[in-house]
């Protein structure tokens, strides 16, 4: 299961909503990152379209999708302008490409 399903059970027991996430796709998961290097030297590296993707978006860099997980490579049809700027089998794969 996602952190989702387990927000989603507190808030059951609990009776309340979380006032701040701080995973994906918020972007001050990266705060202390970007302190450091600007969004133009880093790039967010994962297997999801829906919260990798979208928190490179939400702080402007480029996304490396893997193969590896939840997005799969016909997933990818219709995504014009949010199309990832790599789109590899695996990470393996990725540090082939850049040996090249």
């Amino acid at each position: 299961p996602d952190i989702g399903s387990f927000v989603a059970l507190l808030e059951m027991v609990a009776h309340k909503i979380p006032s701040v996430v701080l995973g994906k796709p918020n972007a001050a998961l990266t705060k202390s990152i970007l302190e450091r290097f600007s969004p133009q030297e880093i790039a967010v590296i994962g297997d999801r379209i829906y919260t990798d993707k979208e928190l490179a978006d939400n702080i402007g860099c480029d996304f490396v999708l893997t193969l590896t997980g939840d997005t799969k490579r016909s997933d990818l049809q219709g995504l014009n302008d949010r199309f990832p700027k790599l789109v590899v089998c695996d990470l393996g794969d990725f540090a082939l490409r850049e040996r090249e």
